[in-house]
């Protein structure tokens, strides 16, 4: 049976990997309009951006929601029980990747409320990048160290003690 520690770990780091998805696109839709607008004047710092989003959040964020459609969870109850370091490390970060996250969108409504673009709506890029930061360490502690190939300590030791 799973404890509420264990299923409160585990729905951080999956609403970890959905509001990553989700703040990594703001950057990635400005650049990418950008490009499509024929205003990018700066290649390298647009194929940079493009880049570091799609390796840094995408592709750990891909791998976890695939686990999720296959497996049916994020991550094994086995994998937060056995390592609760770890555990505490993702739902630290995760949980002020979400503080930020939360930060970010509430200035990103008031952005597109407003009648025109103010000056003031670049005072979400500080929130905005330091909750991809927590988000970067989160992701990547989950997928690294976590979650890894998805073994068990338990099972690894079984079949290494049978040989």
């Amino acid at each position: 049976m799973s404890s509420p520690g264990n299923a409160f770990v585990r729905a951080n780091y999956l609403a970890c990997v959905i509001f990553a998805q989700l703040l990594v696109a703001l950057p990635l839709g400005f650049v990418l309009s950008a490009i499509f607008d024929r205003q990018a004047t700066d290649w390298g710092a647009a194929a940079t951006t493009i880049l570091f989003s799609v390796c840094f959040f995408v592709f750990p964020g891909i791998r976890a929601l695939r686990r999720v459609f296959v497996n049916g969870t994020v991550i094994s109850r086995e994998l937060v029980s056995e390592r609760p370091v770890v555990s505490f490390v993702v739902t630290l970060f995760g949980g002020f990747g979400h503080l930020l996250f939360l930060f970010t969108m509430a200035g990103a409504i008031g952005i597109a409320l407003a009648p025109e673009w103010p000056e003031e709506g670049k005072k979400i890029l500080g929130p905005l990048m330091v909750g991809l930061a927590f988000y970067f360490i989160a992701l990547w502690c989950g997928e690294l160290a976590l979650v890894g190939n998805g073994e068990s300590d338990a099972a690894r030791a079984a079949r290494s003690a049978g040989l």
